[in-house]
């Protein structure tokens, strides 16, 4: 702490990673040793103490080699002679608490990537250079704290609690060589939001209703919007889901809940495949019920 309001978080960090691979149908083997010194720093500013308000950014190098299930294709059994991934990460942004009844944070992010690991199908490769620009937000209101400040006055306890808490995230991304070089990457939407309203009753009585949005998405590096004959490339729609659970504690230590998974029943996918050759569709409506016990 350089000062009462400044914190600085210096990182360094190293990653020692050996990779072996057995292949018992094409009678081949070998490993692979990597190391890599990470970088990085953390600074936080208090600007003003009464809101909690800070102002903070950070910095620092990544690196991941290829996971087995990556370094290998599942259907020859081969290796897919992928390289590890390497990139710089960079993040500025601005959170507070002005009231006890609201919290928000943003942020604006770039992170530039080294032969990125992407999957297009059901194929992992490397993307060579990539780069990803965005922006994130979130937003927590809690509305029964809202309403007793504007009108003044204790809302009684047996009304309950209410929420909601909202967050976006919007981003670009595109490659910066290579033969897909200026293309979006695939499996990047440009925004993506998140919504959910909560209540919470003293007796023990809960319930939240949330829902996502997601925008449109390729499935290959070449963006193209066509679907093949065997729907394994082309355009992802956009699609909102709704999700709702309710649920009730008798005590700290059981409960019973419910819930709706894809309330409106949507029909949407998120996957094009190129193992499986086709569309993998996303679950239908899906109802659930439990209980819950805490031991100890």
């Amino acid at each position: 702490h350089p000062t009462s309001r400044l914190t600085v978080s210096p990182i360094m960090r190293m990653d020692f990673v050996r990779i072996g691979l057995e292949n018992n149908l094409t009678k081949r083997e070998g490993n692979d040793v990597t190391a890599a010194w990470l970088p990085g720093l953390g600074l936080d500013y208090l600007l003003h103490e009464n809101s909690g308000t800070h102002a903070y950014t950070s910095f620092h190098k990544s690196f991941q080699t290829a996971e087995y299930k990556e370094a290998v294709d599942p259907t020859t059994g081969t290796a897919n002679d992928l390289e590890a991934q390497a990139g710089y990460h960079y993040e500025i942004g601005l959170k507070s608490q002005p009231a006890k009844w609201f919290h928000t944070d943003t942020a604006v992010f770039l992170f530039d990537f080294d032969n990125e690991t992407i999957v297009e199908g059901s194929a992992r490769t490397n993307g060579q250079g990539t780069r990803h620009a965005g922006w994130e937000h979130s937003m927590n209101l809690d509305l029964t704290g809202a309403a007793e400040k504007i009108l003044n006055k204790d809302i009684p306890e047996f009304v309950g609690n209410i929420s909601t808490n909202f967050n976006f995230t919007l981003l670009e991304t595109d490659f910066r060589k290579g033969p897909n070089n200026g293309n979006q990457l695939p499996y990047a939407p440009n925004w993506h939001y998140n919504w959910s309203m909560n209540y919470e009753h003293p007796l023990g009585i809960y319930a939240n209703l949330r829902a996502e949005w997601v925008d449109e998405q390729f499935s290959t590096g070449n963006d193209s919007r066509v679907e093949n004959a065997a729907g394994s490339s082309g355009i992802i729609p956009g699609y909102k889901v709704w999700d709702l659970n309710f649920g009730y504690d008798f005590n700290d230590r059981f409960g019973i809940f419910m819930g709706i998974k894809n309330l409106f029943d949507e029909k949407y996918f998120m996957r094009r495949d190129t193992f499986f050759t086709g569309i993998v569709p996303s679950p239908d409506r899906q109802i659930y019920f439990g209980t819950k016990i805490k031991l100890g």
